[in-house]
């Protein structure tokens, strides 16, 4: 059925599972990315817990945290089952706009909310934007700086 799919479509499925560096970034997406969720829910409950600022801010939360949720669980998808550049580049292009851009924008929301329209700027932008930058970076590393990665996805050819 899957195969037929496949031919019908033009679509290159994958028949065996995708290298180990890549196993290790879907592992990531389906796992961590739901963890990191939970987290930051719990921390912002902690941290606003039914606060005017979080009347105002959770819109913008919400649509942020179910994005990235939706988004990993369709980039791992995507690299699960379809072997092309075309993979690769979806896959670190969502990361790196949905993670430091995202995240500065929420940030920038929740400040302006909690500070009652003072400031929207966090202390040090510079510092949680590097910390933001970790996790594509090290999707970024997985991703292109394997052999493996590169082949398996077409995007080196040589033997």
């Amino acid at each position: 059925m899957v195969g037929r799919f496949a031919e019908i479509t033009g679509m290159a499925l994958a028949r065996h599972s995708p290298p180990a560096p890549v196993l290790v970034i879907i592992l990531a997406l389906v796992l961590l990315v739901p963890l990191w969720s939970w987290t930051m829910i719990n921390m912002r409950e902690w941290g606003f817990g039914g606060s005017p600022a979080d009347m105002l801010s959770a819109p913008y939360f919400w649509g942020v945290l179910w994005l990235r949720l939706g988004g990993a669980f369709l980039l791992a998808i995507i690299l699960w089952l379809y072997r092309r550049p075309a993979s690769i580049w979806i896959a670190l292009t969502s990361v790196w706009l949905a993670g430091p851009p995202l995240q500065m924008l929420l940030m920038g929301v929740e400040i302006l909310a909690a500070s009652e329209g003072q400031r929207s700027l966090p202390s040090d932008p510079l510092r949680i934007l590097i910390w933001w930058s970790i996790g594509p970076s090290i999707m970024t590393i997985f991703l292109l700086a394997f052999r493996s990665s590169r082949r398996a996805y077409g995007l080196d050819t040589q033997p």
